[in-house]
């Protein structure tokens, strides 16, 4: 009867060690989508480059004065950090360069 137990225990125990909790995903920072990407262009104001695309975060790059960065990171299912950056430079207060860095990868 202990033996039946013991293994009924057992067996209970090996079924619940090899179930792995839900890990949700986790995005953070701007998500920008493809769509509000493709409305950027060079010449464009800084006003009208907010109005589509929202504020980043920090407001302004404390580095730069005359560049927007967004910066949006996904962590999926536990595993790594994807990291995606939009920088706009400006001169004059209009679009004078776009880079974009998509899918850097930290482990």
């Amino acid at each position: 009867m202990k033996y039946i137990a013991s293994l009924s225990v057992l067996t209970a125990m090996l079924a619940l060690a090899a179930c792995k909790p839900y890990e949700m995903d986790i995005p953070q920072g701007k998500i920008l989508t493809e769509q509000q990407l493709a409305k950027i262009n060079i010449g464009m104001s800084r006003e009208t480059v907010l109005n589509i695309l929202g504020s980043p975060l920090p407001e302004a790059s404390p580095y730069d004065p005359h560049r927007l960065d967004y910066i949006a990171t996904m962590q999926k299912n536990g595993g790594e950090i994807t990291e995606k950056r939009l920088s706009i430079y400006f001169r004059n207060n209009h679009v004078a360069k776009i880079v974009q860095e998509n899918e850097i990868v930290t482990p």
